[in-house]
């Protein structure tokens, strides 16, 4: 889980936690489809004036994401070249 922002980084470092403890993300982690999730990412990006928030898979793929509906979407994308991946995968 993660956000992206063009604000200050450390201002949205407690992100990734929050989004772990909310049940939405929990769910989505483990069905099929993630219809709701993404919508969801959205409104916290929003929120949170993060730039875009994803959800990524033990592998790396993304599950979900607030930009699920623009052209440049990370949904079903790998972003195991991102640094956070490998830093949460610890």
């Amino acid at each position: 889980m993660h956000a992206q922002t063009n604000a200050q980084p450390a201002l949205l470092t407690h992100l990734p936690f929050v989004l772990s403890q909310m049940p939405i993300v929990l769910e989505g982690l483990t069905a099929d489809t993630n219809t709701d999730l993404s919508p969801a990412l959205a409104v916290i990006a929003s929120r949170a004036r993060a730039e875009f928030v994803y959800v990524m898979d033990s592998d790396g793929r993304t599950l979900a994401s607030s930009n699920c509906q623009q052209p440049e979407s990370l949904v079903g994308e790998y972003c195991t070249f991102r640094p956070l991946f490998s830093v949460g995968s610890c």
